[in-house]
């Protein structure tokens, strides 16, 4: 009830997928808002987290990476409410290929069920 989480499959890399996925979760993160409402409900409002599969090799050689909104100048974060977060499913599965079942970790084991053919 505190987080909304909007998850995203990226099959492919293109110019403009991070805009893309930018503009779903900041259409989602206004629809928690009422006109009207006052300024209770903007101290009130919930953590929206895009969660953003990659079958591609992003965050480059990382498994995971989480973006938030900073200051360019002071490095001082704006607001944690809202996050992006990259996995890379490529990464992740060439790191799990040869491990037994029960050293997988839960990412490795999504991965996994992610990228099966059959």
């Amino acid at each position: 009830d505190e987080i909304i989480i909007n998850i995203e499959m990226n099959k492919n890399f293109w110019i403009g997928l991070e805009n893309r996925n930018l503009a779903y979760i900041t259409k989602i993160f206004p629809t928690q808002y009422v006109s009207g409402e006052g300024r209770k409900q903007f101290r009130e409002c919930k953590k929206h987290i895009q969660l953003n599969f990659n079958n591609y090799n992003y965050p480059k050689n990382r498994n995971v990476s989480i973006s938030r909104l900073k200051d360019i100048e002071t490095n001082e974060e704006l607001t944690d409410l809202i996050e992006i977060h990259n996995v890379n499913l490529e990464v992740i599965y060439k790191n799990c290929y040869n491990k037994c079942e029960e050293d997988l970790t839960p990412i490795e084991k999504i991965t996994i069920y992610l990228k099966t053919t059959n």
